[in-house]
This record gives structure tokens, C-alpha cells and sequence, in this order.
């Protein structure tokens, strides 16, 4: 059930961000905007890499750390 609704709020916010970036590109947004939406949108994809590798709440997995300093930034 965790995992579901990791998942769902995970999708959320992809779609959200895909669609900030969708929108930075077709309009006149400052800079910052669309660097949030693409920084973002890289990371909620490489998220969805390390959910669906099954490696998400691996201890060894060195990515885990890095997650870490990127949410605690």
C-alpha cells in the first residue's frame, strides 16, 4: 500500500513537471522557471528508473545517498 501510493504521488508530480517544461517551452517564462521544470523533470525520471528497478529501498544503493543530498538541498 506504501509503495502504491509512492507510486501514485511519484506519477503525480512527473505529470505536473512534464507539463511545467510543456508549458516553458510553448511560452515566455523566465529562465529559472524552465531550468526548475527541466532539473525536476530529470530527476523525477530518474526516480522512476531506480522505483521500477526494484533497488529503491536497497541499503548498498549508492544512489540513495546522492537522493538524500538532492532532497535535503
Amino acid at each position: 500500500m506504501k509503495n502504491k501510493k509512492f507510486l501514485f504521488i511519484l506519477i503525480l508530480l512527473t505529470i505536473i513537471h512534464f507539463w511545467l517544461l510543456t508549458i516553458t517551452i510553448h511560452a515566455k517564462y523566465p529562465i529559472w522557471v524552465s531550468a526548475y521544470s527541466a532539473i525536476s523533470s530529470s530527476l523525477f525520471v530518474w526516480l522512476f528508473i531506480n522505483y521500477f528497478k526494484k533497488e529503491w529501498f536497497s541499503d548498498n544503493f549508492s544512489e540513495n545517498i546522492v537522493l538524500q543530498q538532492i532532497l535535503s538541498f
